[in-house]
C-alpha cells in the first residue's frame, strides 16, 4: 500500500509517497457521503473535512488553532501545515466519507472517496485525557469498501494525454531537480519533435576538484557505442564494400573450422555463439591478440542457433571495419557517421577533450574515475573494448544523433530499420554496473530521452522510465520536495537511538543530510518500511546468512557454495575469501562472533515494494574482531544467493530534511522511501526518532 505523505499530520509517517499524478479515476458504484457520528472524534473529523474541503487557508489554519493540543501545535509551523493541505487538494481534490470503519471518543476511521485518485482511509487520534484534543492525523491510500468496488478491469486504464510543452516543460525540470536532490548525478536531456524540453546537469562531474556536471560534460555511452558500430557495418554494406552473409574467414587469416563460417550478420545479432567477454576493459591487448584469444576461445552455442550477448563479437566488427576501410575504426566513425550528423563532442581520442569535461563515476562513495584513468592506445580503448563500449559522448551531441535518424543522412531506411525498429519504441542501455547510459526513442511520440547516470545508487534507466512516464501521461511519483538546512543545524540529530525491544539506530549528519544505519530486524524493517507479513521471510533469509557468515568466518565455505547453487567453483570461492578473512584479522585481531543486522527488500525497478518476495532481499551481518568490526551484505536472488559484497563501514541509508524536524529517503527505482520524524522536548532538545503516527507510532529513545 502506498502512503501519502501526513497532510495534516502532527508528526511524519513512516512511509510515504507523493502525489501519484495523472492517475485515472476509477469508475464506482454509486455511493452517498456518510454522516459522521455526533461523538468528539466524529465532530472534529467532520471540521477537518470541511476545512480541507473549502480550499481556504484561513479556515484550515482555524481549525487547528481550535482542535490540536499545544504540544501537536509545536510540533509543525503553519506554512508547513499549509504546505501538506496544498498537496492534498492537488493530489486529490475533495473528500467524501463513504463509510465509517472505527468510532469512539478518543479516536475515528473514515473511508473517502477523493475527486481524483480513488480512495483513502484516514484516521484520527485524540489525546485519551479531557478535552480530548488531536493529536494526529493518518491519511493513506486504500481500496473503495468491499460494497462499492467496481468491477476488476479487464485491461489498465490508458494513460492521460500528454501534457503540452509549455507544462511538460516545468514538470519534467522539477523531477528532475528533486531526484537530484535526493542524490541523482549525470545528466538529463529530453526532446519532443526536435524540440529540447529539458537538459539539466545534475551533481558534480569530478567531486574531488568541485567540477559540475553541465551541458558539455561527456559520458561514457557504454554499450551504445554498438549502434555506431553497427550502423558503420551497414554502410558499408550498403556501399557494397561488404556482405552480411560474408564469414569471418573473408576478412582473417588462421580462423579455426568452428568459427570460421560465422557470418557478419550473426555477430550484429549475437547469435554467432560467442562468450559475453574476452578480458578486462583496460587490459593491454593488440588487436592481433585479440583476434588469436577470440579465435581460441571455446563457443558456448552452435553460430546461428541462439542469442547470446557477446561484447568480443562487436570488437570483431570493429576489426572489420578496420580491415575494409583500412583506417582507424574510431577515423570511420568520426568522418561517416559523427560528422554528418552535426556531433563534434562524440568519440575515443579524436574530440579534444577538455581537463574536468569527462565525468567521473561513483560507486557507495568512491571514486571509479573517468575513462582516461585507465590504460588506452594512442587510438583508443584496447581491444576488449573498441567496438564495443567506451565512446564519450555529451547529451546534446547524442540528441543530434536521434535527429540524424530521422532522415536519410546515415543510412537508408531499410538498413535502419535492421539497426533497430524505427517504428517502435526502443530503450538502448549502457554501463558497466556503476556508470550507465541510456537512449530512449519513441517516434510515434515524438519522444527522445537521454539520461546519463554517474552513481550507482541511481541509475540512468530508473530516471528513464520516470521521465517517460511524465512525458507520456501515465502515472508518476513526485519526490519530495528537500529544504535546505541552516549550517550545522542537522548535527543535533546525530546520535544513537534504541527501541523498546533492542533495536538500534546509528544517525550521522552529513552537513546536508543524514545517515542512518539500523541494527536489528525490528530496526531495519522500520527503516526499510517493511510490514508483519514479511517477517517470515526475513527470519528465514537472516538465519540462512548468519550460518554462511559463521561457517565461512571458520573457513568452511560449503555454505557459502551451497547458497551460490554451484555457479561459482569452489576453489575461486576459497582463494577469494581466505584473502578477504586474513586481511581482515590482520587489520582488526582475531576474530569473535557474527550477528545479523537485518533483512530488507533490495531495490526493484517495477514499482514500490512493501513486502518481502523471495529474489529481490538483501541480508546485512555484521561480523566483531576485537578491534573493530566489518560487514557483510548477501544480496538473494530467484536461484539463491546471486551475490556477496565485504564491506568496512556498515550500509546506511541517506535521509534528506523536508521540514525543520522530518526527513526523507527516497528511491528512484521504486519511486518511494520512508519519513522519520524526530521528537523534541518543550526545550527543543531531541529525544526520539518517530516512525508512523498516532497509535501507530513507533519511537525510538535517544541514548546518546
Amino acid at each position: 500500500m502506498k502512503k501519502l505523505p501526513a497532510i495534516a499530520s502532527i508528526i511524519a509517517l513512516s512511509l510515504w509517497a507523493t502525489a501519484v499524478l495523472a492517475a485515472q479515476p476509477q469508475a464506482q458504484a454509486k455511493a452517498t457521503e456518510v454522516k459522521l457520528p455526533d461523538t468528539t472524534a466524529g465532530r472534529i473529523a467532520a471540521e477537518f473535512l470541511a476545512a480541507s474541503n473549502s480550499g481556504t487557508d484561513k479556515e484550515f489554519l482555524d481549525f487547528f488553532s481550535r482542535n490540536a493540543s499545544q504540544a501537536a501545535l509545536k510540533r509543525r509551523t503553519d506554512e508547513e501545515r499549509l504546505q501538506m493541505n496544498r498537496q492534498m487538494k492537488e493530489r486529490m481534490g475533495r473528500l467524501t466519507v463513504r463509510s465509517v470503519q472505527a468510532s469512539g471518543d478518543v479516536g475515528i476511521i473514515l473511508i473517502a472517496e477523493t475527486e481524483k485518485a480513488g480512495w483513502v482511509r484516514l484516521e484520527f487520534n485524540l489525546e485519551p485525557g479531557p478535552p480530548h484534543k488531536l493529536d494526529a492525523i493518518r491519511i493513506e491510500d486504500t481500496d473503495a469498501p468491499s460494497e462499492l468496488a467496481p468491477p476488476a478491469p479487464s485491461a489498465p486504464p490508458p494513460p492521460s494525454a500528454p501534457l503540452p510543452d509549455e507544462k511538460l516543460r516545468p514538470l519534467l525540470d522539477e523531477f528532475v531537480k528533486r531526484a537530484e536532490a535526493f542524490g541523482f548525478t549525470g545528466g538529463v536531456l529530453v526532446s519532443r519533435g526536435g524540440m529540447v524540453l529539458v537538459e539539466r546537469g545534475c551533481g558534480l562531474a569530478d567531486r574531488a576538484r568541485g567540477i559540475p556536471v553541465t551541458a558539455s560534460t561527456a559520458f561514457d555511452i557504454g554499450s551504445n557505442t554498438k549502434d555506431f558500430t553497427k550502423m558503420a557495418i551497414l554502410q558499408l554494406a550498403d556501399a557494397g564494400k561488404l556482405r552480411l552473409a560474408d564469414p569471418l574467414s573473408k576478412y582473417f587469416d588462421g580462423v579455426p573450422p568452428d568459427k570460421a563460417a560465422i557470418t557478419i550478420a550473426q555477430l550484429l545479432i549475437h547469435t554467432a555463439g560467442l562468450p559475453l567477454y574476452s578480458g578486462p576493459d583496460d587490459e593491454v591487448l593488440t588487436r592481433d591478440d585479440f583476434l588469436k584469444r577470440i579465435f581460441a576461445a571455446k563457443l558456448i552455442a552452435e553460430p546461428g542457433r541462439e542469442e547470446n550477448y557477446s561484447n568480443p563479437g562487436y570488437s570483431l566488427l570493429a576489426a572489420i571495419i578496420e580491415k575494409v576501410t583500412g583506417g582507424s575504426y574510431e577515423q570511420y566513425v568520426s568522418e561517416f557517421i559523427l560528422k554528418p550528423a552535426g556531433m563534434t563532442e562524440t568519440g575515443y581520442v579524436l574530440p579534444k577533450w577538455k581537463p574536468g569535461q569527462i565525468a567521473h563515476a561513483y560507486s557507495e562513495g568512491e571514486d571509479t574515475g573517468s575513462t582516461f584513468d585507465y590504460p588506452h592506445a594512442a587510438d583508443g580503448p584496447y581491444w576488449n573494448l573498441r567496438g564495443n563500449g567506451g565512446t564519450l559522448a555529451t547529451l546534446a551531441d547524442m540528441c543530434k544523433f536521434n535527429l540524424a535518424l530521422g532522415g536519410d543522412k546515415l543510412l537508408g531506411q531499410a538498413s535502419k530499420e535492421r539497426l533497430f525498429p524505427q517504428a517502435e519504441p526502443v530503450v538502448l542501455v549502457g554501463g558497466n554496473g556503476i556508470h550507465f547510459f541510456c537512449y530512449h526513442r519513441d517516434p510515434a511520440a515524438g519522444l527522445a530521452i537521454l539520461v546519463a547516470s554517474t552513481d550507482a545508487s541511481m541509475t540512468a534507466m530508473d530516471m528513464d522510465r520516470a521521465l517517460a512516464a511524465v512525458a507520456t501521461g501515465r502515472p508518476f511519483v513526485l519526490p519530495p520536495e528537500v529544504v535546505k538546512p541552516a549550517a550545522g543545524a542537522l548535527d543535533a540529530f546525530a546520535g544513537t537511538y534504541t527501541l523498546p525491544a533492542g533495536g538500534k539506530f546509528s544517525v550521522a549528519s552529513l552537513k546536508d543530510r543524514l545517515a542512518v544505519v539500523a541494527d536489528g530486524q525490528e530496526a531495519t524493517g522500520l527503516l526499510a518500511g517493511l510490514g508483519p507479513e514479511s517477517e517470515a521471510e526475513a527470519e528465514r533469509l537472516s538465519a540462512r546468512a548468519l550460518a554462511i557468515a559463521e561457517a565461512s568466518a571458520r573457513g568452511d565455505y560449503g555454505p557459502l557454495a551451497e547458497a551460490f547453487g554451484g555457479r561459482v567453483p569452489p576453489g575461486e570461492l576459497k582463494a577469494r575469501n581466505d584473502k578477504i578473512r586474513q586481511e581482515r584479522e590482520a587489520r582488526l585481531g582475531p576474530f569473535k562472533g557474527v550477528r545479523v543486522m537485518g533483512t530488507v527488500p533490495a531495490q526493484a525497478p517495477n514499482g514500490p515494494r512493501r513486502t518481502m518476495e523471495p529474489g529481490e532481499s538483501v541480508t546485512v551481518v555484521a561480523l566483531e574482531f576485537e578491534r573493530g568490526t566489518a560487514y557483510s551484505r548477501f544480496l538473494w536472488g530467484p536461484e539463491g544467493l546471486a551475490g556477496a559484497r565485504h564491506l568496512d563501514v556498515a550500509p546506511a541509508i541517506e535521509f534528506r530534511p523536508v521540514s525543520a524536524s522530518r526527513f526523507a529517503s527516497y528511491s528512484l527505482a521504486t519511486g518511494s522511501g520512508t519519513e522519520i520524524a524526530f521528537e523534541l522536548d518543550p526545550s527543543g532538545r531531541v529525544t526520539g526518532l518517530s516512525f508512523g503516527i498516532g497509535a501507530m507510532r513507533t519511537i525510538a529513545k535517544r541514548v546518546g
